[in-house]
């Protein structure tokens, strides 16, 4: 049973990562939301057509108005699990972004004795590129945290079906 839940953990914190990277994710997950929304906000032209055409446009655009008003209001408690699975989200995100930054200044303070450790595995490590170079990329440098977890998770609950536990 303990690899079911790792395995489905592991699965979760991998796919907030892989959300996390889209430019807008709270627009991605209320995407299915948007066209109902975007027509009842935008009325129809009247202008031009006889007076009962027009009538007619605008009655049957209150209908389609009303039925999409219910449909909204039926998957209301969706949209309100998509806006909870966002927030849970970002706070993934912002644990990421915490490490990260740990990892930085751990990096930054350390970054001597890497430097040295580099040249003396290598000789001379990168000749073309300098120190600040170097350092700069790792600066840049992103690690997902949280995707690593998700994976560990993951292979720990493969190990763990494969033994039978």
């Amino acid at each position: 049973m303990i690899h079911v839940v790792l395995l489905w953990t592991g699965a979760i914190l991998i796919a907030f990562e892989l959300v996390a990277r889209s430019p807008h994710p709270l627009s991605f997950l209320l995407l299915p939301f948007y066209h109902p929304i975007h027509a009842l906000v935008q009325k129809p032209s009247l202008s031009g057509k006889p007076l009962m055409v027009g009538y007619l446009v605008l009655m049957g655009w209150l209908v389609v108005r009303v039925l999409l008003l219910a449909v909204i209001a039926v998957m209301s408690p969706v949209a309100v699990a998509l806006m909870a699975l966002w927030v849970a989200g970002q706070f993934l995100q912002y644990i990421n972004h915490e490490v990260n930054a740990g990892y930085q200044r751990g990096l930054t303070r350390f970054y001597p004795q890497l430097l040295k450790l580099s040249r003396s595995l290598r000789g001379t490590s990168f000749p073309s590129m300098t120190d600040a170079e170097r350092s700069e990329i790792l600066r840049q440098t992103r690690i997902p945290f949280v995707a690593i977890v998700g994976l560990a998770l993951l292979i720990s609950g493969f190990v763990l079906l494969w033994l039978g536990l």
